[in-house]
């Protein structure tokens, strides 16, 4: 289940050291835990992002959370 609160990302911006948008970003083991809530994250603040994990079904889970955001942003 995806539980995304966008009043929440909005808010983030204040807290990011730079603008990430357009900047291209590596997380390793970004399929679970923080990995996949920071490349949600960054996602969502306009970075693009490349994520490696080690199992396929979480890969699926978290590339769709990010679709679900990037769709949501673009409303």
């Amino acid at each position: 289940m995806i539980n995304i609160n966008h009043t929440h990302m909005e808010n983030l911006k204040e807290y990011l050291p730079e603008n990430v948008k357009g900047k291209n970003i590596l997380i390793t083991g970004g399929t679970t835990g923080i990995g996949r809530a920071i490349a949600i994250l960054l996602a969502a603040q306009g970075a693009k992002v490349i994520i490696f994990g080690r199992n396929e079904p979480e890969m699926n889970d978290a590339l769709n959370a990010i679709k679900v955001v990037l769709l949501f942003k673009n409303l």
